[in-house]
């Protein structure tokens, strides 16, 4: 298939720039006239230069209203006439799909977000694992089936889809999570989907969707694409706050799955309980690695490294703390510094780079002031780095440079190349951001409690008399936090890995690796203020238990009643407290 013909009408023109439609009721559109129009376009601003690379327009309320509609429809034919042989086949070709896009999908994902070159094709790599497992899964959605307690009687389970998956997209991740662990995890349990695009990553999700429906017309061909499954997932485009919470609110789905942040899925969980709506959410965190000091320090630092700066933080399992045992605390921030400068800090699109700017100017801003607050409550300091904190929050100062600047003029640019700084050519008008360290600040700092979300990495010691005390602290430590995502310890003493694996309150924990790294065929999900459910593992976020009775008893019952005479004798001889 020619790209000019599966593409044809996914995008279209505004001012020059592309357009990333909505997909509904098998149109890509959007409606109105000019002045319509010009209301409903929101500019998606690259930060890799700061530049409008194009637009995205709200959904309208019709199309919200059709899509429910139709996915409905969609949905009882996928799930009732489609079968697993179709399915499968449905599949390979969408992975055929992506791997012949791969650099355009990784390319897109580059301009929208920033996100690293290598990291950008590792996440299409990603989506082709997401692919061959779901594809594993497709086979294994298996019930049970046994004797009940009542002779002549037997049970059984059948796990049903749920209908239509209000899926909510984050920006940081819309193939791996959007497209693979919401949208394939559900279709392939027997789900329609509407896809609600984050405004920030519009394109990549919308290349993802029209390879998807591609890859099921191909197979199906055009009568049943066109009559019966060209809404089996469609695509609404927009910002949350408006198109997210109108769907929301007033869209029909059976299910909502959202990842994001906390304050927005306390918002998702209040609605979907009023509607009486299953949901689970995916929210934030504050990582923690716990380095003891039997781990080899450059090994430690290497995964501090790369769980706090992979995608410049901005991952939901980006490490934001570690606890480092007191006999190792002073080397392991020597080291740590030495190899965060150089670390590569560039253009997303030049292979080299490891970290890239921030997604957008609002949450450069955000990391920016947080880190400013803690910068408040730093003592004046000479060059050199700073260990004794007395018990405030103190900037690493190293040579005469800070970390944690706004890299928008060149002047920044130049004095942080001066002062060792590994960067390469990047434009002041993107959301560049110099790393920031905070060494050893208060637990009710900010930067300690809430999520930053950018390359902000805290480093805070921790001991005890005995190793049991030292396992203590180190678990209070990051259990001090509201959240509880995803959490690693670094030690190859197995009973302090097998303590802390029973003591730490986290949805992941990692031993021997940092925070970062899960793999999509097992569980993900946190506690606390990170939210509650699983997704990655299986289909079962997206089916429900329907229990089953075969009765073949040769009269009608009661469950679990026995017979009468033995029930008045057994009435006779209690004792009554009345």
């Amino acid at each position: 298939m020619e790209q000019s013909s599966i593409f044809k009408g996914v995008f279209g023109k505004y001012l020059g720039k592309p357009v990333a439609k909505s997909y509904v009721g098998n149109k890509w559109d959007y409606k109105g006239n000019r002045a319509e129009i010009d209301a409903i376009m929101i500019p998606v601003i690259s930060p890799i230069n700061g530049k409008i690379i194009g637009y995205v327009a709200e959904a309208t309320e019709e199309q919200m209203d059709l899509a429910g509609k139709s996915a409905k429809r969609a949905q009882e034919y996928w799930y009732l006439n489609v079968g697993q042989q179709e399915k499968e086949k449905i599949f390979l070709a969408f992975r055929n799909y992506i791997r012949i896009y791969r650099g355009k999908l990784a390319k897109t994902m580059i301009w929208e977000m920033g996100k690293p070159a290598m990291t950008a094709d590792g996440e299409v790599q990603e989506l082709l694992d997401t692919i061959n497992h779901y594809f594993g899964e497709l086979s294994r959605i298996e019930g049970e089936f046994s004797e009940c307690q009542a002779a002549n009687k037997m049970g059984a389970v059948l796990k049903s889809p749920y209908g239509v998956v209000y899926a909510i997209a984050p920006w940081n991740f819309p193939l791996a999570i959007s497209i693979g662990w919401k949208m394939l995890a559900a279709v392939t349990a027997g789900n329609s989907v509407v896809l609600k695009a984050c405004s920030q990553s519009p394109f990549t999700a919308a290349i993802g969707v029209a390879l998807f429906q591609e890859a099921v017309r191909g197979v199906l061909g055009e009568e049943i694409y066109n009559k019966h499954l060209c809404c089996l997932v469609q695509l609404i485009q927009g910002s949350g706050s408006k198109t997210g919470s109108a769907y929301l609110k007033n869209g029909h789905y059976d299910l909502a799955a959202f990842t994001g942040g906390k304050n927005t899925g306390a918002e998702i969980g209040r609605i979907c309980g009023e509607k009486i709506k299953p949901h689970h959410l995916e929210l934030a965190g504050h990582r923690a690695i716990v380095v003891f000091e039997d781990f080899d320090v450059d090994r430690a630092v290497s995964e501090a490294i790369i769980a706090g700066t992979g995608d410049a933080g901005q991952r939901c399992v980006s490490a934001r703390v570690v606890f480092v045992e007191e006999s190792i605390y002073d080397k392991f921030i020597e080291k740590y510094l030495f190899a965060l400068k150089n670390r590569r800090i560039g253009n997303p699109l030049d292979v080299e780079t490891q970290i890239g700017p921030l997604a957008n100017k609002s949450q450069l801003l955000r990391v920016a002031e947080m880190v400013e607050k803690a910068k408040n409550d730093c003592e004046k300091s000479v060059s050199g780095v700073i260990l004794d904190a007395s018990n405030a929050a103190t900037l690493v100062y190293y040579g005469e440079y800070i970390g944690g600047v706004i890299l928008d003029n060149k002047k920044a640019i130049r004095e942080a190349r001066a002062n060792h700084w590994n960067i390469g050519d990047i434009n002041p008008n993107g959301c560049y951001y110099l790393p920031a360290v905070l060494i050893d600040p208060p637990m009710d700092s900010p930067a300690m409690k809430e999520e930053i979300f950018g390359p902000v990495l805290c480093i805070k010691p921790f001991g005890g008399k005995t190793r049991e005390e030292k396992i203590k602290n180190a678990a209070d430590l990051v259990n001090a936090s509201n959240y509880g995502l995803s959490n690693a310890v670094l030690t190859h003493h197995l009973p302090t890995a097998f303590q802390l694996m029973k003591l730490i309150k986290t949805g992941i924990l990692y031993i021997g690796r940092g925070t970062s790294g899960a793999e999509l065929n097992r569980y993900f999900g946190g506690v606390k203020d990170s939210g509650h459910g699983r997704e990655g593992k299986g289909v079962d976020a997206y089916v429900y238990k329907k229990q089953i009775y075969f009765d073949y008893h040769p009269e009608a019952r009661l469950a679990q009643v026995g017979a009468a005479e033995e029930v008045m004798k057994t009435l006779k001889e209690a004792k009554t407290i009345f």
